[in-house]
């Protein structure tokens, strides 16, 4: 276990914790510097928690957050957890797995990459930050650099195209919100378009896994009555002499 948790492991977490810290003393500056509305920031961190980067970026919005300010929020939230978390998956500690409710978490996080490997591996770089970039569950730049990883891809090339991916995908939710709002102004609370656009990428999301499952299940078994059909090799053995048999009767 301590050879798989090597130097450049433990970098990368030392890295996190710098960074986290950095980012905590940044947001209580602001908070205590420009309370509205920098003293809420803790609800966009537990808000991306639980919903990801859309709904992050569309409470934000409602709370009067600049675009600028949720998009390093955002970013840097993403990263923070890539740095501490990727340490732990990449080494394959059987203790964290084994920890109450983040174990599971990273277990997950581990399958999910291990399925979305084959998919990303022919395109590389550019399969990887498409990947980070595209709206549904299990696409964020944790998942991304664990395929990364994978793959064989170096973990500064990883981490790169992860985090590059993940701005882009940040300033594409920054902008759709933005224009929604524009366009509902009436709306007097434009949350529910937040919660509208996360229930109906999940329910693509979940149609096509559905889809993907029907289809597998379909193919094992059209396999499965194939080899049933068949007749077995002492059978098809005996048959010419059957048949023989039969016409001179």
């Amino acid at each position: 276990m301590s050879k798989a948790y090597d130097k450049s492991l433990r970098l990368i977490e030392r890295s996190g914790q710098l960074v986290l810290t950095g980012t905590i003393v940044f947001f209580v500056v602001m908070g205590i510097m420009f309370p509205e509305p920098y003293a809420d920031v803790w609800q966009l961190v537990l808000t991306h928690m639980v919903t990801g980067r859309a709904g992050n970026v569309g409470y934000g919005l409602e709370l009067g957050f600049s675009p600028l300010f949720l998009l390093f929020q955002c970013s840097i939230q993403d990263f923070v957890i890539l740095l501490l978390c990727y340490p732990l998956i990449v080494a394959g500690y059987r203790k964290a797995v084994e920890w109450p409710y983040i174990g599971s978490t990273l277990e997950g996080i581990r399958q999910s990459a291990d399925r979305h490997k084959t998919r990303i591996e022919p395109y590389g770089v550019v399969g990887l930050m498409v990947f980070v970039i595209f709206p549904f569950w299990s696409t964020g730049p944790l998942v991304g650099a664990v395929v990364g990883f994978l793959i064989g891809m170096r973990t500064w090339v990883a981490f790169t195209s992860v985090m590059v991916g993940n701005v882009v995908a940040v300033a594409l939710w920054v902008f759709l919100f933005k224009r929604m709002r524009d366009f509902n102004q009436h709306l007097t609370n434009g949350i529910l378009i937040s919660i509208l656009v996360i229930v109906v990428s999940s329910a693509i999301f979940v149609r096509i896994r559905q889809l993907r499952k029907a289809r597998r299940s379909l193919v094992k078994a059209g396999e499965g009555d194939g080899s049933a059909g068949e007749a077995p090799p002492e059978s098809r053995r005996s048959a010419p002499g059957a048949s023989s048999d039969e016409s001179s009767g």
